[in-house]
């Protein structure tokens, strides 16, 4: 690898998402959206959702993410671990929609009965507004 990239790998639990030699990415964190460039410090930090930006010779494609962690390692390499990760090419906003009225339903029969089980689709229905609003920015 040159020392003008980054090796990226960007996974889920199901998943490999992407993996590539690349010149910067974007990562939304909890502290705020880190730039990261060849040679950067090492680092680690709790993802946030959002769009992850990653620019390589052919242009900047886009990735939804959802939670997680990001490792930078000195070496020029940067791994993201996210509960949820998917390319902006794999999105469809009539598929997104379908999913959060199905977590919405969900919620409205588990109110007041499971409060567990409440929090975790309210996570989901957070997750799926997420990936509707990158899907309605980005999708061209």
């Amino acid at each position: 690898m040159s020392d003008k990239r980054i090796h990226i790998i960007v996974c889920t639990p199901e998943r490999v998402v992407y993996e590539r030699d690349i010149k910067e990415v974007y990562v939304p964190t909890k502290a705020g959206v880190t730039g990261i460039l060849p040679k950067h410090v090492g680092l680690v930090s709790v993802l946030d959702k959002g769009a992850l930006h990653i620019k390589h010779d052919e242009g900047e494609e886009i990735l939804s993410i959802y939670k997680g962690v990001l490792e930078v390692r000195p070496e020029s390499n940067v791994v993201v671990l996210a509960d949820s990760a998917d390319h902006i090419s794999e999105m469809s906003e009539e598929a997104i929609e379908q999913a959060k009225a199905r977590v919405e339903q969900a919620m409205k029969e588990e109110e007041g009965r499971d409060a567990f089980a409440y929090a975790r689709f309210e996570d989901m229905l957070l997750r799926e507004i997420s990936r509707l609003n990158i899907a309605r920015k980005y999708r061209k």
